[in-house]
């Protein structure tokens, strides 16, 4: 109930998995400008050069290299200078142990998903628990509406939160 879900608000881990049906327009909104408020690192697969604290919010609908102008950019959250190293490597014909390549195709994939869906590809790989292959998948959806975009992100980020202490590392 709504009188309840304020006390069991500050004991749960999760509260967006008991959210009752008013509450859920609120956590909506708090996803999207907690999303709009992040910074992010842009690599550019063309030229190789690494866009630093980029706003999402501040992003245009088809984000492009300010060097180059390309739009095969990769959002990067995790491990950007390595990424950006790897990248170099590999475009100085170095040989690229294992991780490096898991690394690089990773960022290849969020690449195509900004080239193709936009300011949205960022968006959608900036939720937490959100990597480009479930990306790809709520993007498929072409939603017309950014409140039903924003609402299979928030489906997507409860189920992986949900099943993640499940998985085998």
């Amino acid at each position: 109930t709504p009188l309840a879900y304020h006390i069991l608000y500050r004991h749960v881990d999760v509260p967006e998995l008991i959210a009752p049906e008013n509450v859920a327009g609120d956590n909506l909104a708090r996803l999207r400008i907690s999303i709009e408020g992040r910074s992010i690192d842009l690599l550019c697969f063309d030229c190789g050069k690494l866009q630093t604290e980029a706003m999402i919010g501040n992003l245009s609908e088809h984000p492009s290299c300010s060097s180059c102008g390309s739009r095969l950019l990769a959002p990067l959250f995790w491990s950007t200078v390595y990424v950006a190293s790897t990248l170099r490597k590999r475009k100085n014909a170095e040989s690229l142990d294992e991780n490096e390549q898991k690394a690089l195709v990773k960022a290849r994939r969020s690449a195509d998903l900004v080239i193709s869906y936009g300011k949205r590809g960022v968006v959608a790989q900036s939720v937490y628990g959100i990597g480009p292959q479930t990306a790809s998948r709520v993007l498929a959806k072409l939603h017309e509406r950014d409140e039903d975009f924003y609402k299979d992100l928030m489906e997507a980020k409860l189920q992986f939160i949900a099943t993640r202490p499940y998985w085998n590392n």
